[in-house]
């Protein structure tokens, strides 16, 4: 399973509801910076890149739906880079503030290729000197040393992060339960996972 883009975390958002700024933002935090003024800098970067490939356009929202501004992708993102600096500097903008985004038809169709590429992929696999774990959108296959079960697990919200419920798993009633569960602890953390045993 290949990792999502930022800029494809975004797209995928858009399909269902426009995105605003907030939103952008949060998404740049899943990407390990703590300087709020780095996390700017990478959300207009991200917003900038969606509006320049015509994958999203901005605007305003209200009830009646999205109302895209009358201007150019230029125009457009040095407004936001303007509104975003002089009225929220490096704090976090209220959801709705600044720019709503929405998908184009280009957007949206780089969205379903996202979603297609993640449902028809491979789960991911960790291998490390004492064993493997294969990771899938729900549950775990571990193998450690000559132990093996399944581990329920689900993916949660920031992307990258896992709940794992090892105390439920025929793996917690091994002799060896400590060392396995901080071997899918090691595991998931080397392949970029955020870990909460539950």
């Amino acid at each position: 399973m290949g990792e999502r883009s930022l800029v494809e975390d975004l797209l995928v958002s858009g399909l269902d509801d426009p995105a605003y700024a907030a939103w952008v933002f949060g998404l740049a935090t899943t990407a390990g910076l703590v300087s709020r003024s780095q996390l700017r800098q990478l959300s207009i970067g991200i917003i900038s890149e969606v509006i320049c490939q015509g994958l999203m356009v901005p605007g305003d929202h209200d009830r009646d739906g999205h109302h895209p501004w009358d201007c150019a992708a230029g125009a457009a993102i040095e407004r936001i880079t303007r509104e975003w600096i002089l009225d929220w500097s490096d704090e976090v903008p209220t959801p709705g503030a600044i720019v709503w985004l929405a998908n184009t038809a280009a957007g949206d169709e780089a969205a379903r290729r996202v979603l297609a590429r993640e449902s028809s992929s491979d789960p991911m696999v960790v291998r490390l000197e004492d064993g493997e774990i294969t990771i899938m959108r729900v549950g775990l296959q571990v193998t450690y040393r000559a132990e093996s079960g399944s581990v329920d697990s689900e993916m949660l919200a920031p992307p990258m992060s896992i709940a794992v419920y090892f105390d439920s798993s025929e793996l917690s009633r091994s002799d060896h339960a400590g060392e396995i569960r901080q071997f899918v602890d090691r595991a998931l953390q080397l392949r970029g996972f955020q870990v909460e045993f539950i």
